[in-house]
């Protein structure tokens, strides 16, 4: 019965230091002004990454990790695993689904803060385009080289289209 109880501390412990060390590593990996990069980029920072590196060992060439297959299979390489998607859109329609309240706080009911995870967003740049971003467990790490590094989730809210919360498998992910 002890090891019963001291099973779920021991996990919390290991939860709380693995966060720690992902959260003391992260930077914000930025694309080249114009390019279609921001999937490479928010790779690069999942798996602590330059952006050199992804693009030379992920699929895409000049549009690497745009694709979602692509950066899934990059990230599963590295021992990063994309959990199962929240869309905030119908698939069905394509009509989006609204969050009611304070327009500069976005609730949604997962547990989700503390962990990071891919978010495709609409575009600032292109209308009608996916641009990824990284969330680190507290910030939005925006590979834009147009936006601030560090941003506030609210700065999304109404321009989530996907999220996917990453699952670290292996130590050399983080």
């Amino acid at each position: 019965m002890a090891w019963e109880h001291t099973l779920p501390e021991s996990k919390l412990r290991y939860e709380a230091a693995a966060q720690a060390v992902v959260a003391e590593s992260r930077r914000t990996v930025k694309q080249p002004a114009g390019s279609r990069l921001c999937g490479a980029a928010v790779a690069a920072m999942a798996t602590n990454q330059t952006l050199d590196y992804v693009v030379q060992n992920a699929r895409g060439d000049a549009e690497c990790c745009s694709r979602l297959m692509w950066m899934a299979e990059y990230l599963a390489r590295k021992g990063v695993l994309l959990g199962t998607y929240a869309s905030v859109s119908d698939w069905r329609t394509g009509e989006r689904l609204t969050i009611e309240g304070n327009p500069n706080r976005l609730e949604l009911e997962v547990k989700w803060r503390g962990s990071p995870s891919v978010i495709g967003v609409d575009s600032e740049t292109v209308v009608g385009q996916l641009h990824w971003v990284f969330w680190d467990g507290e910030h939005v790490r925006d590979p834009s080289p147009e936006s601030p590094s560090l941003r506030p989730i609210s700065d999304y809210a109404g321009k989530i289209v996907d999220i996917y919360p990453l699952t670290y498998i292996l130590d050399e992910a983080q």
